[in-house]
């Protein structure tokens, strides 16, 4: 009789070779994966230098920020502008402007000692609060800015304006007028005192 069921030598050789042939597939599919994911990798971290252009080490480059200043600011090296009349957290404001002249950095040890001269001709201190011990160093050409300031509003209002304001230093005193400042509410105060990185300009009017 004819059979029809093959051999066990045949099947044992025909499983041998179906694993043999999934094994090398497999390995074949791990290898083309792995060189992909390796491929991928290296591009990835490959600088591409712009045309024409060498590539260049990366370097950290600290910031330069100017030596303090050694010589203190002096009436000679400071001009005194009046800016503008404002307001700020409920005080009326005039703002005013030290600038240095002089071709080397000089620093003030803190706000100068100000004083307000009103109409009348009576004057009045300017209380500086923590701005006089405040170091601020002057670059050639820099200014700092001071605003001064006196509540805005009061029950009853008395109007106290000011004619001008005096900042006193060891090598003089420096009178501007001009100013639109009013301090009937209240004692004048130098509410900022700093050295602005770009000029400033008035407010819109």
């Amino acid at each position: 009789m004819f059979n029809v069921f093959p051999r066990h030598s045949d099947i044992h050789r025909w499983i041998i070779g179906s694993v043999i042939g999934v094994a090398v597939v497999l390995a074949v599919t791990s290898f083309l994966i792995s060189q992909g994911k390796s491929t991928q990798t290296n591009a990835a971290y490959k600088p591409t230098p712009y045309p024409g252009k060498p590539l260049l080490p990366l370097t950290y480059m600290p910031p330069s920020f100017p030596a303090p200043a050694t010589v203190a600011c002096s009436k000679s090296t400071l001009k005194l502008y009046a800016m503008w009349p404002g307001a700020y957290q409920n005080y009326a404001t005039e703002s005013i402007e030290l600038s240095n002249t002089s071709s080397s950095p000089c620093f003030l040890a803190g706000a100068l000692p100000m004083s307000v001269t009103l109409t009348n001709g009576s004057s009045e201190p300017v209380s500086l609060k923590s701005f006089s011990s405040t170091r601020i160093d002057l670059q050639s050409s820099q200014v700092v800015v001071l605003i001064l300031g006196s509540p805005g509003e009061c029950n009853p209002l008395i109007h106290k304006p000011v004619s001008s304001v005096t900042l006193g230093s060891s090598s003089g005193d420096m009178t501007i007028s001009g100013l639109k400042l009013d301090v009937g509410c209240g004692q004048p105060t130098l509410i900022q005192f700093f050295a602005p990185s770009h000029p400033m300009s008035p407010p819109p009017t």
